[in-house]
């Protein structure tokens, strides 16, 4: 009787034993239209970029626009964001064609980024390829700052 006693005893313990890492905390929200700039602001190599993201879980995904205020000329590609709390780690692609005043250029990005309440703040790699005459250049570890 006294072995059974304890037994259950132990077992009533036990049952609040089990997996004892805290919940993770969901991805932050993405979604929504965001604007920023890519790069520093009067060294000529400052490029606005816009973003429209959607999201499903860890992921924000959408189309995105780089323009050189100065040129004018727009690069329109799609940007997305694997969400870890409160980082992002951030990826742009532009195919050839898509500008069709210099269809053979393209670009391709990779960085990461801090997620505030409305605000991503990070660095991004940029690599342009015939991308000369619209004034986009490689940018390596560039400044990015977007908000919504």
């Amino acid at each position: 009787m006294f072995l059974r006693l304890v037994l259950f005893s132990a077992l009533v313990v036990c049952v609040g034993c089990g997996d004892s890492t805290p919940p993770s905390e969901p991805p932050a929200n993405l979604a929504g239209a965001w604007s920023g700039q890519f790069g520093t602001s009067a060294s000529g190599t400052a490029l606005r970029l816009t973003w429209t993201a959607t999201q499903s879980g860890s992921t924000a995904t959408g189309p995105a626009l780089l323009v050189k205020p100065s040129v004018g000329t727009e690069i329109p590609g799609t940007l997305s964001a694997t969400i870890n709390g409160n980082q992002a780690a951030l990826s742009f692609s532009a195919a050839p064609g898509n500008v069709p005043t210099v269809p053979a250029c393209t670009a391709a990005g990779t960085g990461s980024g801090t997620i505030g309440a409305n605000s991503i703040l990070g660095t991004l790699n940029l690599t342009a390829t015939a991308c000369d005459s619209i004034g986009i250049e490689n940018a390596s570890s560039g400044a990015l700052l977007m908000t919504r």
